[in-house]
């Protein structure tokens, strides 16, 4: 079994706090990503294997269509 780190954010701006928890994650375990659920609107693939997930799409992206 793998763990992803996931993190929910209510706001519907990406900021770079946003990534914090995701990049602490990361230093901890070694594993090398993660996905931050918003509030906004727009998809995004940032570096270090980050997903930024606009809620609305959240249900599109279980089912492997993004």
């Amino acid at each position: 079994m793998k763990l992803i780190p996931v993190e929910i954010k209510s706001g519907k701006t990406v900021t770079s706090d946003y990534f914090k928890g995701l990049k602490y994650w990361n230093h901890l375990t070694g594993y090398e990503g993660g996905k931050i659920i918003y509030g906004g609107e727009d998809y995004q693939k940032r570096s270090h294997n980050f997903e930024v997930i606009p809620l609305d799409l959240i249900n599109e992206k279980i089912k492997g269509k993004i």
